[in-house]
């Protein structure tokens, strides 16, 4: 997905509610709350810790999964649950305490009240919570990238051991100087050797003014760059209503708050509070489903063919010399099975193609205003030479049929005759005789021509339609969102708003034009935001494969010639004669789809000298004959040196070969090349 600029702190709309949200590499997430503010942590992938604080400092409670909204970059989350943290029992804190235990503490006789704010802020300590303590020492004590640091530090789940070491660190334990900084630094490198996804707590607690550290607040700073999970509260106890400028930046730097305390008294109430900072928090689980997914993951489509591979279209074909309408396609016996005709029963397409007549008269009953053009039509060889009588005779009857049994009035149906059709088979493909002794139904609806093919073409598992799933954030303000299925990286439709986008967009196939989406591979589906900024984000397309099975209508449709054989005279005088064996000389090579190698159902020769020695005399039938054709014409132009050739590339311009010039011109050059470093035939003979 390409990422679009995430900026750090965004504020968004819903209906009346002020939001706060925050952003941090890509990673999005905003509440419903008025006048709030919102911090995070990261716990794992999929959960994060949250701090929503109202305008007052306090925390909101009673929050639930449907006030809060994640995402990452324009990805949704569904949000799973939202628990608060003092409920979840598997989330461990990691807290780190900088108490100040300087003798200017017993001066001001706030040993006592702090213990004591102290004691209180333990009782919301959970057996699971590690603690960490940090005072001052007057001889150095720690080692911190090679600085000596005046500090203790006490680490411990047990919340006696943690009140003895406060009570002999403010007892006997007090110092006669202020080592602030250097026991933030202490603490500072404790939270840095936590693992990265951990969350971490530091709380600085200071009676007075750094006077005697060798650190300098800059190492602090540097040394708590970059720590993610990572959050700093501060309580100010120095004389004066004045914050202390770095201790008050600190906290703000790393996501926390500051506390003023002007007096003893003021110490229980402002660790409660931090208390409910940390404890009243939100462990939030969350899923980040892609933010386009596609129903059914797969097209699979069935349809029947004209001989030249393209989808079968609203014709009706008819056995050499006759004008009824075959025994194969489904007829109707009166009115009544018309009313109760069903095509969502038909599945396939071939029951879908027998049923042609029936289609046409449901579209013709439907749209009682449209025409159609019925056009018999003969395949001009044989008995149906130029015989315009059967190509109307045929044309005759599907309008007949159409009349009595949907009761379409003949003054919609003009009947025409030709002999070939006005786009008729090549006479030298398979099945080509047989697919022009048709009648072509043309409506005069140009809509319902276009989807005449579709009618024939069905989706194996029974799909009408795609279903697009969005999962797209626009919380952070958007100018415009599209979402487009494309064909060949081709829009096929597009869907675009200002507003709101939809969970759930339904096409139907036949919308997509279906004759189109059969010569497809994929199906793709991209979204594309554009924010408040201009600045555009685009999803990745999902590729939905598209599977072909087709058949040509002609494989079981057609049966054997009918006729009657009379054989005179009634008696044969046989003679025996040498005969040459003879087959018809088809000069093609035909090639595997979206290929250009030469199929190894071909006999080629590695070398020369095999050439030499082919004898075309020892090919038995027609088979053998046209997988040697290569050899054949090499042996007649190395006979006939006068002789040129021309060599012609095709492809069958429909699904992977639509439009491709270049593979046409490969298989030619793949034919020249045998001819030329096999049979030795000079490249200036023979034209591509």
């Amino acid at each position: 997905m390409k990422k679009a600029l995430i900026i750090a702190a965004l504020v968004g709309v819903f209906g009346m509610n002020v939001t706060v949200g925050f952003a941090s590499q890509g990673f999005k997430i905003w509440v419903k709350q008025p006048d709030s503010q919102l911090t995070y942590q990261t716990i794992e992938e999929g959960k994060v810790l949250v701090s929503v604080m109202d305008a007052r400092g306090e925390p909101v409670r009673g929050l639930k999964p449907e006030d809060f909204t994640v995402g990452h970059g324009i990805q949704k989350a569904t949000i799973l649950s939202a628990d608060p943290l003092e409920s979840v029992k598997d989330i461990p804190l990691n807290i780190v305490l900088v108490i100040d235990n300087s003798y200017s503490m017993q001066e001001r006789r706030a040993v006592d009240p702090l213990l004591m704010a102290l004691d209180e802020f333990f009782k919301t300590i959970r057996p699971i919570d590690n603690v960490h303590l940090v005072v001052y020492d007057d001889q150095p004590l720690v080692m911190v990238r090679e600085t000596p640091l005046h500090a203790r530090v006490f680490s411990s789940s047990d919340i006696a051991q943690l009140q003895n070491f406060l009570k002999e660190s403010h007892g006997r334990g007090l110092t006669g100087e202020t080592f602030l900084y250097e026991a933030m630094l202490a603490g500072v490198d404790i939270i840095r050797k936590m693992p990265v996804q951990d969350n971490k707590f530091m709380v600085v607690f200071s009676d007075g003014e750094d006077l005697n550290s060798a650190v300098e607040p800059e190492v602090i700073k540097k040394e708590a760059d970059g720590i993610e999970n990572f959050e700093v509260f501060c309580i100010d106890y120095m004389p004066g209503p004045k914050f202390d400028r770095f201790l008050t930046s600190f906290a703000k730097a790393h996501k926390g708050r500051i506390w003023k305390a002007t007096s003893a008294s003021e110490l229980t109430p402002i660790f409660k509070a931090f208390s409910s900072t940390l404890l009243y928090r939100y462990l939030i689980a969350y899923r980040l489903p892609d933010p386009v997914m596609v129903e059914p993951t797969g097209i699979s489509f069935d349809l029947l063919t004209m001989v030249d591979g393209t989808p079968v279209k609203n014709y009706v074909f008819f056995e050499t010399g006759s004008s009824d309408i075959p025994a194969d396609y489904v007829l109707l016996k009166d009115k009544s099975e018309s009313a109760a005709f069903d095509a969502a029963a038909l599945k396939n397409a071939r029951d879908k193609y027998l049923n042609i007549l029936n289609l046409v008269g449901r579209d013709l009953t439907r749209q009682p205003s449209v025409r159609v053009n019925i056009t018999g039509c003969n395949n001009n060889t044989g008995i149906e030479k130029e015989n315009l009588d059967l190509s109307r005779q045929r044309a005759e009857a599907v309008s007949a049929y159409l009349n009595e049994y949907w009761g379409i009035d003949m003054s919609r149906m003009t009947v025409d005759a030709r002999n070939l059709p006005q786009e008729s088979a090549d006479s030298e493909l398979v099945g080509a005789r047989a697919e022009n002794q048709r009648v072509e139904i043309e409506y005069d609806s140009a809509v319902m021509q276009a989807d005449a093919a579709d009618k024939f073409i069905a989706e194996t598992n029974g799909r009408h339609d795609i279903s697009i799933h969005t999962q797209i954030l626009l919380e952070d303000g958007f100018r415009e969102w599209q979402l487009i299925i494309l064909g060949n990286d081709q829009p096929l439709k597009t869907f675009n708003s200002t507003e709101g986008i939809e969970p759930v967009y339904t096409v139907a196939l036949n919308e997509l034009d279906m004759e189109k989406l059969v010569g497809l591979k994929t199906l793709g589906v991209t979204a594309r935001v554009v924010d408040s900024r201009g600045v555009a984000t685009e999803t990745e397309p999902v590729l939905v494969p598209i599977s072909v099975s087709s058949q040509g209508w002609f494989e079981d449709l057609v049966g054997p010639p009918a006729g009657s054989v009379l054989i005179e005279p009634a008696t044969l005088t046989i003679e025996e004669l040498t005969t040459i064996d003879s087959s018809p000389f088809l000069n093609y090579i035909y090639f595997s789809e979206d290929a250009s190698d030469v199929p190894a159902t071909y006999q080629l020769f590695s070398n020369q000298a095999d050439a030499r020695s082919f004898d075309e005399r020892r090919l038995k039938d027609t088979l053998e004959k046209h997988h040697h054709i290569l050899n054949i014409l090499g042996r007649r132009l190395a006979e006939h040196p006068e002789a040129r050739i021309r060599i012609v590339g095709c492809n069958s311009n429909r699904g992977a070969e639509r439009g491709k010039i270049d593979l046409s011109r490969s298989r030619a050059e793949a034919v020249k090349a045998y001819l030329r470093y096999i049979w030795g035939i000079d490249p200036a003979r023979m034209d591509v």
